[in-house]
């Protein structure tokens, strides 16, 4: 009797590993866009406040996990964005780097990110949220960020999703 319980246990206890690893495997995303992909960004600094739409170079990449029993939220995000020297506010380096994510969704990651242009920190530790994650290939996604100085939703970064897999 004793070792059918034990057993029963036993197997109780392997189910839920198995079904915890398959739901945290069902809900982890990654979204990429190439050099072709840049759609728009924002630059609301003193002497600039540009709107980018021509790019030399656009690049992100982009993975997270949605909070599910057993794991925590987990996100990365990286995107460049070297402007077009035709543009009227000049060739500039931007990144948007995820520090810390607070909420991850299918579709969303909501955060705190630095901003640099030409490797100077502007905005550091700023909240952010980058939507539309879980659109299509083709289709747009974009990342808002507040800045204590320039006000909320002063920084934009938006492209294309180039390519994505969910598993």
């Amino acid at each position: 009797m004793k070792k059918h319980v034990v057993s029963a246990f036993f197997a109780l206890i392997v189910t839920g590993l198995i079904s915890v690893s398959a739901a945290a495997i069902d809900h982890t995303h990654n979204v990429r866009t190439n050099n072709s992909g840049g759609i728009q960004v924002n630059d609301p600094t003193a002497g600039f406040g540009c709107d980018y739409i021509t790019f030399e170079k656009f690049r992100t990449i982009t993975s997270w996990t949605e909070v599910t029993p057993g794991y925590p939220a987990q996100a990365h995000f990286r995107g460049i964005a070297i402007s077009d020297p035709g543009e009227p506010c000049g060739d500039h380096f931007y990144e948007f780097t995820l520090n810390e994510s607070t909420v991850t969704t299918n579709s969303a990651i909501t955060g705190y990110w630095d901003v640099s242009r030409d490797g100077t920190l502007l905005c550091g530790g700023c909240a952010g949220q980058a939507t539309g994650l879980n659109q299509a290939v083709t289709n747009s996604y974009s990342l808002v960020i507040d800045d204590p100085i320039y006000g909320t939703g002063a920084w934009l970064y938006s492209g294309t999703i180039d390519a994505r897999d969910d598993f």
